[in-house]
């Protein structure tokens, strides 16, 4: 096994990424993997490896040898020997001419985002106006009852709290 590193590769695979065949000979296959895959993509091979998997499938991006990226769907398994040890590696490599699905999954849940946003924020907007509302009408309920009160004592004294209005 040869540590992640292809030793052989077919003409599909070399005219889509630009590479020939002697140049991916023992090339990192994080040489052409974008950086936000890598992580991933070498978790899911060191299980493959270990034996915690049979195979696994990723979505990824891939550098073309002129720096453009292409997405790929990769599909990877192992052919082990007979005591179960790995051999080598087999790698397929479908590639997306039109994009890929995640970005169409991107776009669509930032647009989700926008209206989250706009949601909380008239949200926002109701709670502060309750609140202003809600301060002069709690303002005229207590007050209100307030003179209910006193109005209810046996004898008001009109005196003590002076004139309710002025004509």
């Amino acid at each position: 096994m040869s540590r992640g590193k292809p030793f052989e590769s077919n003409p599909k695979l070399q005219r889509c990424s630009g590479y020939s065949e002697e140049e991916f000979r023992g090339m990192p296959f994080t040489q052409i993997t974008h950086p936000d895959d890598v992580q991933l993509d070498w978790h899911l091979f060191t299980e493959l490896v270990s034996g915690k998997r049979d195979q696994y499938q990723l979505e990824k991006r891939y550098y073309r040898k002129d720096g453009t990226l292409v997405w790929g769907n990769l599909t990877m398994s192992l052919v082990r020997d007979e005591r179960g040890e790995p051999l080598f590696g087999m790698g397929m490599v479908e590639t997306s001419p039109n994009g890929n699905g995640a970005e169409e999954a991107l776009r669509q849940t930032q647009a989700a985002l926008a209206h989250l946003s706009r949601v909380n924020d008239h949200g926002e907007l109701t709670a502060s106006i309750t609140h202003e509302v809600n301060q002069p009408l709690a303002a005229v309920v207590t007050n209100g009852n307030a003179c209910l009160r006193w109005l209810a004592r046996a004898e008001p004294d009109l005196a003590e709290h002076g004139p309710l209005w002025s004509a």
